[in-house]
């Protein structure tokens, strides 16, 4: 059985970037296929349902790789064990290469993270662990850091968040590299992002007292109240420093009151 390695046409792609497709659909990194380090498509132990029409995007160039599977001739050979014909020559000598050793790379890396961070209890864990599609390797994102009175409306702010690379083995977690992850071929997900308005408390005001029941303080003339809160989009109520406090409405303004010109005497 074969691991076969497929390489992105594009040229001069920033290779922690590329994104692959196949017939149209983004394709999820898992034990049978997944994105390499180095912007190849790396398949383990492909089988007819490869087939299809595989794409890599980089830079915002798309190039396509056709893969066609022929089963052997053997009769003894599985119908599994198929060899893969492309259209193009973008796989190399790297298809024939041993699985398992492939295999053994990758443990080994995730168990030397682990010792070097200090995490043997994880690393014990793992000591007959053979495949990597036993274990889950993702990234594990902390809460995003809010967005500041000062940042709200202002270009260049951003908040951000801490992203670990993430080892989950029967209910046990611990953090890895990111190297680790890199090598897995999972996609590092954003660290950052702009502070938009939508992100932002806003200032929030409620109707207006009737001018004919607020208190009279002086001739005919009443004061009128309203509530004034600091809140989100979805009416969460927010501290009054996280709204712009020059913009802060106000609460309280005079009117002309009719109705108390017959006591005035």
């Amino acid at each position: 059985m074969n691991c076969s390695i497929v390489k992105c046409p594009v040229r001069n792609y920033a290779k922690n970037k590329i994104i692959w497709t196949k017939d149209g659909k983004k394709i999820a990194n898992n034990a049978h296929i997944k994105v390499s380090s180095n912007g190849a498509l790396r398949i383990f132990h492909a089988r007819m349902e490869d087939a299809g029409v595989y794409a890599c995007i980089a830079n915002g160039i798309q190039g396509n790789v056709t893969l066609s599977f022929k089963p052997r001739e053997n009769k003894g050979e599985s119908e599994n064990d198929s060899r893969s014909m492309l259209n193009q020559n973008v796989l190399d000598s790297d298809m024939d290469s041993d699985p398992v050793a492939v295999d053994h790379q990758l443990l080994q890396k995730v168990r030397q993270s682990l010792k070097d961070n200090g995490d043997i209890r994880m690393l014990e864990r793992l000591a007959d662990v053979t495949e990597p599609g036993n274990i889950k390797i993702d990234y594990a994102a902390g809460e995003w850091s809010k967005c500041s009175h000062y940042d709200c409306g202002k270009s260049g702010r951003a908040q951000v968040r801490q992203l670990k690379c993430r080892i989950s083995y029967q209910g046990s977690i611990g953090y890895l590299d990111d190297d680790v992850c890199e090598s897995f071929g999972i996609v590092r997900p954003p660290s950052s992002r702009s502070c938009l308005p939508s992100y932002c408390p806003r200032w929030q005001t409620s109707a207006w007292s009737e001018c004919s029941t607020s208190r009279c303080i002086r001739h005919s003339t009443s004061m009128q109240r309203r509530e004034v809160r600091c809140a989100y989009e979805n009416g969460t109520i927010a501290a009054f420093e996280l709204c712009d406090r020059e913009s802060r409405p106000k609460v309280k303004k005079e009117c002309i009151n009719g109705m108390i010109s017959f006591f005035d005497s």
